[in-house]
């Protein structure tokens, strides 16, 4: 099966999120349990990155990682 000249290709979109992440660690982190990629939540000033399936309770994994911590190993990471 080909494409002809002008065609739209089919399938599913790309994630957006994939395309332009909103922080450095945007969909580079991913769940231990169930391999999803981890999104990053707010509550009031604290930043933290959790599995998307633990609220709806897909998944059993419910730890949260701290955005600042890991984006600030992330840069220690890279300079050293």
């Amino acid at each position: 099966f080909g494409y002809k000249d002008g065609q739209k290709r089919r399938g599913p979109r790309p994630n957006p999120a994939d395309a332009y992440p909103r922080s450095p660690l945007g969909g580079v982190l991913v769940c231990g349990r169930c391999g999803a990629k981890l999104w990053q939540h707010r509550s009031n000033a604290r930043r933290y990155y959790a599995c998307p399936g633990a609220k709806s309770g897909l998944c059993a994994m419910t730890a949260q990682v701290p955005a600042d911590r890991a984006e600030a190993a992330l840069r220690d990471v890279l300079l050293d």
